[in-house]
Order: C-alpha cells, then sequence, then structure tokens
C-alpha cells in the first residue's frame, strides 16, 4: 500500500507541532541568535572597515545581510547531523518503521522538514527582521529574487533534512553514528 501525498503533507504538519511544543527552547534560541548575531556583526563591521570599507565584495550593508540571514537560518538547516531515526536505528525500534505503509525515508524528511519550517517563524523571521532594525540589511532589488529566496530556503532544508536522513540509516552498518555526525558538522 503506498502512501498519498495527503499522508506527507500530514507528517510535515505533525514535525511542526512537535516542534511547536517546545516555546521556550524556541525563544532561547531567539536569544542565542540575537546574541551572536550582534557579535558577529560588530566583529565583521570592524573587519570590514578595517579594510577600508569593502572586504572581498563585501561592504558592512551586505555583511549585515549574510550575517542575519545566517542566523534566521540556524534554526531550520539542520547544521548537528541528529536525528531521532539514528536512534531509533541503533535500539532497533526502526524495525515499526518498516511495517508502517509509508516511506521510511520520505516519512521522514516530512518530519523534519515541518520542525525545521517551525524554527522559522519563532526563530528565523524575528531574528532577521531584529538584524534589519538595529544595522540594516541589503535587500534585493527585484521581486525575482523573493521567490528564489524563498526556493533555496525550501530545499536548503530538504536537502539538509535528506543528509542527515543519509547519515542516521549509516548505521544499518555502523555501531555508531556520531563520528559520520561531527564531520557532517565540520562540513557544513
Amino acid at each position: 500500500m503506498r502512501a498519498t501525498a495527503r499522508v506527507y503533507w500530514r507528517l510535515l504538519a505533525a514535525g511542526f507541532r512537535r516542534q511547536s511544543a517546545y516555546r521556550l527552547a524556541a525563544l532561547g534560541g531567539l536569544v542565542a541568535n540575537l546574541t551572536f548575531g550582534l557579535l558577529k556583526v560588530a566583529v565583521l563591521f570592524a573587519t570590514v572597515r578595517a579594510a577600508g570599507g569593502h572586504l572581498r565584495g563585501y561592504d558592512t550593508a551586505s555583511m549585515s545581510t549574510y550575517v542575519w540571514l545566517s542566523q534566521g537560518l540556524l534554526g531550520s538547516v539542520n547544521l548537528s547531523g541528529r536525528t531521532d531515526l539514528a536512534l531509533r536505528v541503533k535500539d532497533g525500534q526502526v524495525a515499526v518503521d518498516f511495517l508502517r505503509p509509508v516511506d521510511l525515508q520520505a516519512a521522514t524528511i516530512a518530519t523534519e522538514a515541518g520542525a525545521s519550517l517551525f524554527a522559522l517563524i519563532p526563530r528565523g523571521l524575528p531574528s532577521v527582521l531584529v538584524g534589519a532594525a538595529t544595522v540594516g540589511l541589503q535587500l534585493p532589488t527585484s521581486p525575482v529574487f523573493y521567490l528564489l529566496g524563498a526556493v533555496s530556503l525550501l530545499l536548503g532544508i530538504v536537502i539538509s533534512a535528506a543528509t542527515v536522513y543519509l547519515i542516521a540509516v549509516a548505521g544499518f552498518w555502523l555501531l555508531e553514528t556520531r563520528g559520520l555526525q561531527i564531520l557532517y558538522i565540520s562540513w557544513c
């Protein structure tokens, strides 16, 4: 029996709801994003100014945009390589997942993408808005770039979820996947 797109849409919504249960953690993530964003801006602005106003094609406006967009994406793009699937593979509970009438890969990616999309609301968007209000951003000149940015964001979330899935299922052949997770962190 094959699952329909509606099933995966519900799994995406379930991942969104699961992540929304941790509101204080999201607030803590926002505070961390803002704190480190302001520190990065201060250091990188000083670097750009020390270089004469331009550093490898970046001025202060484009550097600010880089910092705040990257801070906004920290909660949404899985850079840690950790997922619940790795633990289920390790202790054998993944056998139950194989009995379900859904594709394990698609279900895992949909659930992870839902959690990542939730992180945009309390962490990503406020980080970018605070960055825009405090130090400003260099905004695109054409509406096409906003569309391309949204597509890139969705692709980044899905690709990071798929990569983390691959790390988790490597646990079928390895005793421990933490080493792969550390390699993933170092390559990101």
